[in-house]
């Protein structure tokens, strides 16, 4: 790429920012490159505060996700490797904590240094392994002590980066509050308390103010969680920080709709969990524990909507079921700050829609629908947004149709820019390019913008317009307006109408990911699919439109590739306006 298109691009990346993050940016980069020494060692030693023993039990649960992935940790662990995020690794402790710059496997690396699965090993139990699974988990700990200290070289890179000294700092809370951790070596537990001060001094210090979000979010949690595990001179210090990011970040990530201000329904639930952790850490009736329940309360009463049925999240922009708690898993968690509610996921059917988020959702009896009608991001931080405005899903008598491709990883590679693409989604591209600018790994310069949606529904059908602008820097201003429905009488047939309005020609194409469970064969107007089912796939468009179906991949969750089939359209070259229109229609038996 040539250096004006590069710096084009970089500036209509950064032209986004607030000042704030700017200025947060360079100073956060000085400190980390003069910061070379922990904090003062001249404070008092620190020590696990009174209130916490090894029978001390948190408001907070020690566990609420899944116990089942412990043995199969522990027996590959002992044989020298380690599942995370369905990739696995070579790990024996020392040199393989992989500290310095990573370029492959960032995501395995990081949730390596958060430590959730030595606390997995230590809080399930059961088995004739456990006291072996224990020692274990404490040699690990102390080996992580002894070769990740925060002057270790390369240790600032991803192991004593903000966001995974607060996700540690929560494993390691509620690892020492476990039953479990009767057994752990005194020595152990001093040697843990001394460096979760020195990681929580870290964390105060490097607080992500630059990149906000779910980052901050999470650096209050940590500092939340270390107050009151630690008897240390800071602790009332980190408490009041916590207390005040929450009341702000209340405001600035929950919409009004009760989405997250991040658009990823993954992130959605990252957030619910931190905000959850918060009402219960933070001191009993402030305004910030009031306040993160709030918050709670918003997005739990739609979390279900950006959620499958088994309560994974949905793959708009990134995220995996891997990443986050499946909604069931954090109902206990949700339970204990705003109450029972056993009827708050119970929703199967009806249309919702979330304008703020930017989602609407479809549940009939024959066809479920999510279209993505939002924006890709806030503007000050679109770091997990995919270029797939305008984008749906599909589910036909409860069977997955039509999917997302999902996303792999975060490392910057052909799979990065695959998963982010507007090719790889269920939508339309001009002149082949993506409706926003998504690079590198977490970067986007300029940004579809959605207008007009106008969404209405009844207990028969569905039907919805909306346009977006992500093409109208091109020659003749292209406008993309998307029309879908679901056929209200008899509830056989999906249509979606596609218009490309502006003033000159431009190539066009478009398709529809398969889910693998689906074989398609070639029509001259289409195709017919075979699964659970059979449909009948019409598509009307242009002349010199061509139809034919592509290998493509999907990755339904972090790690995993799936082979599959897409329907993929293509114009050469047509004058604007132009309009194609596909039609999924169900035979009925």
């Amino acid at each position: 790429m040539r250096l004006s298109r590069r710096t084009g691009r970089l500036f209509r990346t950064v032209r986004h920012l607030r000042a704030s993050q700017v200025a947060w940016r360079v100073f956060l980069t000085g400190r980390r490159f003069l910061d070379r020494k922990l904090p003062s060692s001249a404070l008092p030693e620190p020590r696990l505060s009174d209130q916490w023993s090894v029978s001390h039990t948190t408001r907070v649960p020690v566990w609420h996700g899944r116990l089942d992935h412990a043995q199969q940790v522990f027996s590959m662990a002992r044989a020298g490797s380690l599942e995370l995020l369905n990739t696995t690794m070579p790990f024996n402790g020392g040199s393989s904590w992989r500290l310095g710059s990573v370029t492959v496997g960032r995501l395995w690396v990081i949730n390596l240094h958060y430590h959730a699965w030595i606390a997995e090993l230590v809080v399930s139990g059961g088995d004739s392994d456990e006291d072996v699974r224990h020692e274990y988990a404490w040699r690990m700990l102390a080996d992580w002590m002894q070769h990740c200290g925060c002057n270790a070289d390369g240790a600032m890179s991803l192991a004593w980066n903000s966001f995974a000294i607060a996700t540690r700092l929560r494993w390691w809370s509620r690892l020492l509050s476990s039953p479990a951790a009767a057994a752990m070596p005194a020595a152990l537990r001093a040697a843990m308390a001394v460096s979760a001060a020195q990681q929580a001094r870290v964390l105060a210090t490097h607080l992500e103010r630059d990149l906000c979000g779910n980052h901050l979010l999470r650096d209050a949690v940590g500092l939340a969680w270390a107050a009151t595990l630690l008897d240390a001179p800071e602790s009332s210090a980190w408490m009041q920080t916590a207390s005040r990011i929450t009341m702000r970040e209340v405001g600035e990530q929950v919409l009004r709709d009760g989405g997250h201000c991040e658009r990823s329904p993954m992130y959605h639930l990252h957030v619910l969990e931190d905000f959850a952790e918060l009402a219960l850490l933070l001191p009993v009736g402030s305004d910030a524990a009031n306040a993160a329940s709030g918050a709670v309360t918003k997005m739990a009463a739609v979390a279900n909507w950006l959620c499958d049925a088994d309560g994974n999240p949905a793959s708009f922009n990134d995220g995996g079921p891997s990443g986050a708690p499946a909604l069931e898993e954090l109902e206990p968690l949700i339970e204990l700050v705003v109450g029972a509610g056993s009827d708050r996921y119970g929703v199967t059917g009806g249309t919702n829609v979330l304008p703020d988020f930017g989602l609407a959702v479809h549940r009939g009896p024959v066809w479920g629908v999510r279209w993505d009608i939002g924006r890709v991001g806030p503007d000050w931080q679109p770091g997990h947004a995919h270029a797939d405005t305008l984008t749906l899903d599909a589910t036909v008598n409860g069977a997955p149709l039509l999917i997302d491709p999902g996303t792999y990883a975060y490392d910057a590679d052909s799979r990065r820019a695959y998963d982010r693409s507007t090719r790889s989604h269920n939508t339309v591209r001009v002149n082949r390019l993506d409706s926003s600018e998504c690079w590198d790994i977490f970067r986007v310069g300029r940004r579809a913008v959605p207008f007009d949606v106008d969404i209405g529904a009844d207990a028969a059908g569905f039907v919805g317009v909306a346009s977006h602008d992500g093409y109208r820097h091109l020659r003749g201003a292209p406008v993309h307006t998307r029309r879908v429905s679901v056929d209200g009488a008899h509830q056989r047939v999906l249509r979606v109408d596609d218009t490309l309005e502006g003033t000159s020609s431009a190539a066009l194409d478009g398709g529809w990911l398969l889910h693998p469970s689906w074989t398609a064969t070639a029509l001259a107007d289409g195709w017919v699919l075979a699964g659970q089912g059979r449909i009948m796939v019409s598509i009307v468009g242009p002349g010199g439109l061509r139809l034919s179906i592509e290998r493509a991949m999907w990755h339904p969750d972090f790690g995993v590739e799936v082979p599959t089939s897409r329907l993929v359209w293509d114009l050469t070259e047509v004058v604007l306006p132009a309009r194609i229109v596909t039609e999924f229609s169900l035979e009925f038996e």
